[in-house]
């Protein structure tokens, strides 16, 4: 994806030309490379983190700052996925394509909600697991996730 990047600003930097779609394909690629394994990140905590002031923390506040952030990223992630339902729908309904390569956009549009889906489900599961963390005093851990 970097390599089409930067080849399609070189070319139009020597004024070449450019590439048919590139622009397009890259920006549909960033919803594949981001939203579909979002909700693996979240599962193994591999998303940044401000830890050098998580570490300072005790069990409980940890754990409550864990709560608030997850309620939170579960708002950002429910809008996400009721407007990508929509963009969906819209795409789907108006056979919406890319100008120069005519594919269709919708199924990475669908690939968006499918991962904001995802990430919702884990999010509801994080909030479950630290809320126990937090009512017993402990911090919650990757270990007190459930595997299936």
């Amino acid at each position: 994806m970097m390599g089409l990047v930067v080849l399609d600003v070189a070319l139009r930097t020597f004024r070449i030309g450019s590439i048919p779609s590139g622009v397009e394909i890259v920006s549909l690629s960033v919803v594949l490379i981001v939203y579909l394994p979002a909700a693996a990140l979240q599962r193994k905590r591999q998303h940044l983190r401000v830890m050098f002031l998580l570490e300072r923390l005790p069990p409980r506040i940890k754990a409550l700052a864990d709560l608030v952030s997850w309620v939170l990223f579960l708002a950002f992630f429910l809008i996400l996925l009721w407007q990508g339902y929509h963009m969906v729908v819209y795409s789907w309904e108006s056979k919406e394509i890319m100008i120069m390569s005519l594919w269709p956009i919708y199924p990475v549009r669908c690939c968006l909600v499918l991962g904001c889906f995802f990430m919702v489900i884990q999010l509801l599961l994080d909030i479950k697991s630290t809320w126990r963390a937090f009512i017993k005093g402990t911090e919650a851990s990757i270990n007190s996730i459930p595997d299936n």
